[in-house]
């Protein structure tokens, strides 16, 4: 099932990175398939504006430029989840990989510039900034994983329905979400192929979908995030 640009309205936030994660799916897909091939920043920008669009929490997305990304922060965009009152936040520093579907390797994903290396760049900036430090990973397979990666964090809510699409649970990893401390040893042995990532990987959707951590909104985000840390 290919779904529309849009998501559909009123969607709990859950639903929504849900949906949007099985787009991207679909979308790395279907353009491998159509030689229409969907770049890393049209998923990026349709991502963030769907979020802006529809999002139910209260959050911030900030999209970093060429320059910034490439000079500051090595991240192409920063997401804050907030309480109403402002008074606390969780914040998340991203960076974005899409996966070619037909080699299943991520062809960009050791960026050097004039200012170092795109990994240390962002894992340093999170740092001195008090972020999560996160990869956003575009991806689809037409094979099955051998080991699955790490979508059972806990239930979905109970009054969340399942919708057609998730009848292949893996487009629930359209949008994953992997840490430095998981990909530098792959970097560093030259190896940007999927594989090796699946053990590792926590959809996007985890972020809000996800129950076994309790509290808030934002105790979950910051336990999701934590959870992909190297231990």
């Amino acid at each position: 099932m290919t779904l529309p640009l849009a998501p559909p309205a009123k969607l709990t936030d859950c639903e929504l990175l849900r949906t949007l994660s099985a787009r991207t799916w679909s979308d790395v897909r279907d353009g491998a398939y159509a030689d229409v091939v969907v770049g890393e920043e049209s998923i990026t920008d349709y991502l963030l504006l769907d979020l802006r669009r529809h999002a139910q929490s209260m959050s911030y997305l900030q999209k970093w430029s060429r320059h910034q990304e490439g000079r500051r922060t090595g991240a192409d965009w920063d997401w804050w989840f907030v309480r109403p009152d402002l008074s606390a936040g969780v914040g998340l520093r991203i960076q974005a990989k899409r996966l070619d579907f037909f080699t299943q390797r991520f062809e960009h994903f050791d960026h050097h510039n004039r200012t170092g290396r795109q990994i240390d760049m962002l894992e340093g900036s999170a740092l001195a900034a008090g972020l999560h430090a996160l990869y956003c990973l575009y991806l689809a397979t037409d094979r099955v994983p051998a080991v699955a990666g790490r979508g059972a964090c806990g239930s979905y809510a109970l009054d969340e329905p399942r919708p057609d699409w998730a009848a292949d649970p893996l487009a629930l990893y359209g949008c994953s979400l992997s840490v430095p401390g998981v990909v530098r040893p792959q970097l560093n042995a030259g190896d940007y192929s999927l594989d090796p990532l699946w053990p590792h990987l926590l959809p996007l959707s985890c972020l809000t979908c996800c129950t076994m951590w309790g509290g808030d909104l934002l105790a979950r985000v910051d336990a999701a995030a934590g959870s992909l840390a190297v231990r």
